[in-house]
């Protein structure tokens, strides 16, 4: 009953404090994050069917849709508002890890409650929930899937397989780069442990894949033929092909990146994981799980070695989840070792974890505190620039021109839909990032209704540039030099906002 309460304890404490760490828009609203907020809008306001999902890194091949549609919800609760969608992210994440808890809670409640403390102080995979992300979640997709996993494997029960198809295909959908892998882990242990449930598996899976198809008919397979050039190197999209030791230095790079932040131990992880390792293989109580993290750690070493490019570092994510189980299988043999040395250093072992995480959480919770992000991709950051327009505008209708190294402004066009209409009641009467350019959001018209109209309005130029850009942002500021400076500002960020106006109202 105690170690059941203090696991409640953990995890409702470390809820609570990710749910207050995002508050105040204390999180990264980039391009993705607004894009991704801007379909979402298309179904929840204007009650538009989407079929496919955000782009990949390869331009034109394009993910499920799911992840859109996964947080509708938090979306319609929030109304629009985007810290919902990261309070979701993190409920999301705490709840498996309460279901990977339970699950073990009988038949191995030491096994569970280390590996649910383990995922509580994750370095990684609680920096993943900081911000929304589709993936960003899929490390809580792979947990599940691998628990699914051993279920099926050991009740063999064909609903479970099809669900398990179903989740597969789901994860693939938050960030295909890694989760593609869990297809041919599923398929390799229901062969591997004479399951007989394959069909049912890849009914499953294929019910995901409908959306993209529909897709991949309409468009001759441009996501197929596109993706196969990419991983083949024939492509250029993701830059330039690498060499072989090019290839080894960047893998070393990211799989030992992915170890060493899995836990908050980093001096001696790789030393903790070999022995974790010799335990799981030569442990007297193995857990399946744990064979299960194993196989697909190695699935993912020819898959990336074949890969001809850098690996990005949201594609490995996911790898804390196995390196976890694998930590959280050998400690549990350890401390349910007839030694008493053996179950003293195990417990020595999970205290010094845990004091680096608590320092850890003491540092982040000062951060919040007392020192405000001056990240330009800072949601706080871009609302106070929205204020600061809206102040300087006084209530009279106004434009907005945005100059950042993305071109596509659409953060500024969903937060000043969003929160000016919140905040202020009302809307620019136009915002892009420059005048006579194709239109780049559909049905922009439908979502511009609370506009004031101005015979004479004021412009306001919103200025997030970066070095290497300056060239850039000279070019796209001569557009204005028929109008008078009548205001400018810096704001936290490095966000420069100028307030224009006809050079005859200035006189």
């Amino acid at each position: 009953m105690i170690k059941q309460l203090l696991v409640f304890i953990l995890i409702g404490a470390s809820l609570s404090f990710h749910l207050f760490y995002a508050s105040h828009f204390n999180f990264a609203f980039t391009i993705d994050q607004a894009r991704d907020m801007l379909e979402i809008r298309k179904i929840a306001v204007d009650h538009h069917l989407i079929m496919i999902g955000p782009t990949t890194s390869i331009n034109g091949v394009y993910l499920g849709p799911f992840w859109y549609y996964f947080n509708l919800p938090a979306f319609i609760v929030g109304g629009g508002d985007p810290t919902t969608l990261v309070y979701w992210a993190v409920i999301f994440y705490h709840f498996s890890v309460l279901l990977f808890w339970i699950r073990y809670r009988r038949t191995n409640p030491h096994f569970g409650i280390i590996g649910s403390l383990l995922f509580l102080v994750s370095p990684r995979l609680l920096e993943a929930i900081s911000y929304s992300f589709s993936a960003n979640v899929a490390p809580t997709f792979v947990l599940l899937v691998l628990l699914l996993l051993e279920i099926v494997l050991l009740s063999k029960k064909p609903l479970a397989a099809v669900i398990l198809g179903i989740l597969v295909g789901l994860s693939v959908q938050t960030e295909i780069a890694f989760c593609i892998l869990l297809l041919p882990l599923v398929l390799f242990w229901l062969i591997k442990d004479r399951v007989r449930l394959i069909r049912q598996f890849l009914i499953g899976f294929s019910l995901t894949l409908i959306p993209q198809a529909a897709f991949e008919v309409k468009h001759k397979f441009m996501m197929t033929k596109i993706f196969i050039a990419e991983f083949a190197g024939q492509g250029d999209i993701l830059g330039d092909k690498l060499s072989i030791s090019q290839k080894l230095i960047d893998r070393h790079s990211r799989f030992f990146g992915d170890l060493s932040s899995s836990l908050p131990i980093s001096q001696s992880i790789i030393w903790l994981l070999l022995l974790c390792l010799a335990l799981v293989i030569l442990g007297r109580k193995t857990q399946k799980l744990a064979l299960l993290s194993i196989s697909l750690i190695i699935f993912s070493f020819p898959f990336y070695l074949l890969y001809p490019h850098i690996i990005k570092p949201w594609y490995t994510i996911s790898l804390a989840v196995p390196f976890i189980l694998i930590f959280a299988s050998g400690i549990t043999d350890l401390y349910e070792s007839h030694k008493t040395i053996l179950k003293v250093s195990t417990v020595v072992l999970l205290s010094l974890i845990f004091l680096k995480a608590y320092q850890q959480f003491s540092h982040r919770l000062e951060y919040k505190l007392t020192t405000r992000s001056t990240d330009r991709a800072s949601l706080l950051n871009q609302i106070e620039t929205i204020d600061w327009v809206y102040r300087e505008a006084a209530g009279s209708g106004f434009k907005v021109y945005n100059y950042a190294p993305s071109v596509y402004d659409f953060n500024y066009q969903y937060l000043f839909w969003w929160y000016g209409s919140k905040a202020y009641g009302y809307q620019p009467i136009s915002i892009t990032y420059q005048d006579n350019v194709p239109p780049y959001l559909e049905t922009l018209s439908k979502y511009q209704s609370n506009i004031r109209p101005n015979d004479r309005p004021m412009t306001f130029l919103i200025k997030e540039g970066r070095l290497g850009f300056e060239d850039g942002e000279k070019a796209w500021r001569h557009q204005f030099d028929d109008l008078c400076k009548m205001g400018e500002t810096k704001l936290t960020g490095a966000i420069v906002v100028e307030k224009l106006s006809a050079c005859y109202e200035k006189n």
